[in-house]
């Protein structure tokens, strides 16, 4: 079972909009998430995931945050 797991440390409660994409921009999930202030670990289930690159698109307010993500 594969899995991405996301460490997110907060100055305070937020949301996020957590997005996974192919290279070619293709939604492939898409979650929101509230996080508590200090430190958060978020996990993405990707069981079906084939090999290649994705993308982690994190969204909170006005930061928007991109991670490249290989799966091999």
């Amino acid at each position: 079972n594969q899995q991405i797991f996301i460490e997110l440390n907060n100055p305070q409660a937020q949301n996020y909009f957590i997005e996974l994409t192919d290279i070619t921009g293709k939604q492939l999930q898409h979650n929101t998430h509230t996080t508590l202030a200090g430190k958060n670990m978020l996990k993405l289930d990707t069981p079906t995931l084939s090999q290649g690159i994705y993308l982690v698109n994190i969204h909170c307010g006005q930061v928007y945050q991109s991670y490249k993500v290989m799966v091999q």
